[in-house]
């Protein structure tokens, strides 16, 4: 049996986000057990010249690492810190997240998917939110208490974390639509 998983052919999806963790975690100098929950290639518009890089979502950082003519660009915010998270249009740049926190704006545009981007963005503020409202601690596996579908989509490579927030988006819209208690989760969806 421990052949048979030596043996097996990692996913090329799944090999490019270990490589991705493993980045973002040596750039950042970020313990293993921050959970990076996506990345993406964007821009961050900082003075005259926008930085072209790699944004990366995880579930207690937003940051964005570029390299640009000899020139290294960092950037490491908190979500407990993010005081504003809004979508933004400009002349420029037809679209972009605009993140501020108290001291500083950073705008992030040239998205290949911005819709998701800023969806997932605005799910992993929304949680630090109420788990400082509340009080509680950062569980180290989110995963864990989060609802499991009984039919998870694919639609390409996504992580289980990943799937995982947008299940628990779907159980919160029917929660809210439908008036559920918290305790209510969704445990699947079936059309009609």
């Amino acid at each position: 049996m421990k052949d048979e998983e030596e043996t097996q052919e990692v996913d090329p999806d799944s090999k490019k986000f270990l490589e991705a963790s493993a980045r973002f975690h040596r750039l950042f100098n970020l313990p293993e057990t921050e959970q990076l929950v996506n990345y993406y290639s964007c821009s961050l518009f900082r003075g005259k010249v926008p930085r072209q890089g790699w944004m990366y979502l995880s579930l207690n950082y937003v940051c964005f690492y570029a390299f640009f003519i000899g020139k290294e660009s960092k950037v490491a915010l908190r979500w407990a810190d993010i005081t504003r998270l809004e979508r933004q249009s400009s002349l420029l740049f037809p679209s972009g997240i605009l993140v501020c926190t108290r001291t500083d704006e950073y705008s992030f545009s040239i998205f290949l998917n911005i819709d998701d981007t800023h969806r997932l963005m605005e799910q992993l503020a929304t949680m630090t939110m109420k788990r400082l409202l509340t009080g509680s601690q950062p569980e180290e596996n989110v995963a864990a208490q989060l609802p499991v579908a009984a039919t998870p989509e694919k639609r390409g490579y996504t992580t289980a974390l990943r799937r995982d927030f947008t299940i628990q988006a779907r159980s919160q819209t029917y929660q809210s639509l439908f008036r559920l208690p918290l305790a209510e989760q969704l445990d699947g969806h079936c059309p009609c």
